[in-house]
């Protein structure tokens, strides 16, 4: 079961500032206030397999720290407008997303991306 943290924070500031997370799953869902993520949020956390940021007001999304995420959560998340590449995340297996347009991130990555494409088929010819 994950752990639910009900904030009511408008933003996560610096890296290390949540709490460290081992092979866990981590919620904000549901803390509308929470709009500002910074880029190295999620630094740090260590394993962290599920991440739900649904119901919040961010409009970024931080792939640092997040490498190695299978399952993200982003429902009723309408001021994130665009998604990061997909290439950011190794492990993805779900995505639970607000907008139709965010899954073209996953259906055409060569054209969500295309210089992380480029060098992903570099590295699979490698």
């Amino acid at each position: 079961m994950p752990c639910v943290w009900k904030l009511d924070l408008r933003t996560i500031h610096e890296t290390n500032a949540l709490p460290p997370s081992h092979r866990g799953s981590r919620s904000m869902k549901g803390n509308p206030r929470l709009t500002d993520l910074d880029r190295l949020a999620f630094e740090g956390v260590k394993s962290l397999r599920s991440l739900d940021l649904s119901e919040t007001g961010i409009s970024y999304l931080p792939t640092k720290g997040l490498e190695d995420l299978e399952t993200l959560s982003l429902l009723a998340t309408y001021n994130l407008k665009a998604f990061p590449s997909v290439y950011s995340f190794r492990q993805i297996t779900k995505a639970y997303l607000t907008y139709p347009y965010h899954c073209c991130a996953f259906m055409f990555p060569k054209l969500h991306d295309p210089d992380e494409h480029r060098k992903h088929e570099w590295r699979l010819r490698m």
